[in-house]
């Protein structure tokens, strides 16, 4: 039976750090160790999956991915996958391997999976608030890079009140958000006209005239990096 589980982060102990030995890059040694963690099964939230609809993953199966630091650019390559339930990296050193190991969650570092970016930043939903997560660059050759936030929320089902009503099975739902990077910290791209503009308010009659005649869907990701290129043309 499948089963997924929200997890108890535990750091591993450097008395099995050589278990795995150590990977080299040019002259910097990197053990394992300062990137991955072990996903222990946590006693409590076991989610039954058998009967659930939809999926907590982005996708279930597990694809060669990348693991790199930023400040040092060195990089190792693993089995990955993202939990988006629980925001989390997985990863594999073998795909056969039946341990499943969590990507520490640091700004420092960041995961390629099918040629994306999945990076771990700063946000602030209010203007007020801080928090972290996992968030997929979109691009970053424009000046406010564009970052897209995946979320799954899990609904609990409902048993059928009467033979006249079916009953609603559980089910993960699935949900996006875009971001814009301003100082370090990514902002919520609110997808309505008005909102949007009230972020550039110099150029507040030209985007305007360009979201019309392009047909701008604030919804759809290619369009939201085509505005803010056109945005960073006005400025030049």
């Amino acid at each position: 039976m499948k089963r997924i589980y929200i997890v108890t982060i535990l750091f591993l102990s450097l008395s099995i750090s050589n278990s795995f030995g150590q990977f080299s890059y040019g002259s910097s040694i990197i053990d394992p160790y300062d990137f991955y963690h072990i996903l222990e099964n946590s006693a409590k939230a076991k989610i039954d999956l058998s009967s659930v609809e939809g999926s907590p993953y982005e996708q279930e199966t597990f694809v060669m991915g990348k693991v790199a630091e930023k400040l040092t650019n060195n990089s190792m390559n693993y089995y990955l996958r993202y939990n988006v339930y629980n925001d989390e990296i997985q990863m594999k050193i073998k795909l056969n391997d039946e341990k499943i190991v969590g990507l520490i969650k640091s700004l420092n570092h960041y995961a390629v999976i099918n040629n994306r970016e999945y990076h771990y930043m700063s946000y602030s939903d209010d203007d007020k608030n801080i928090n972290e997560g996992y968030f997929i660059l979109l691009s970053n050759d424009i000046k406010n890079s564009i970052y897209l936030k995946k979320i799954v929320k899990f609904k609990v089902g409902q048993p059928a009140k009467d033979s006249f009503r079916k009953a609603i099975p559980s089910a993960f739902k699935n949900f996006k958000r875009f971001y814009y990077q301003k100082d370090r910290v990514l902002f919520q791209l609110l997808t309505k006209k008005k909102e949007i503009l009230l972020l550039f308010p110099d150029n507040k009659e030209d985007l305007k005239k360009f979201m019309k005649a392009e047909k701008i869907n604030l919804k759809d990701e290619k369009d939201l990096i085509k505005l803010f290129k056109y945005y960073d043309s006005l400025n030049n």
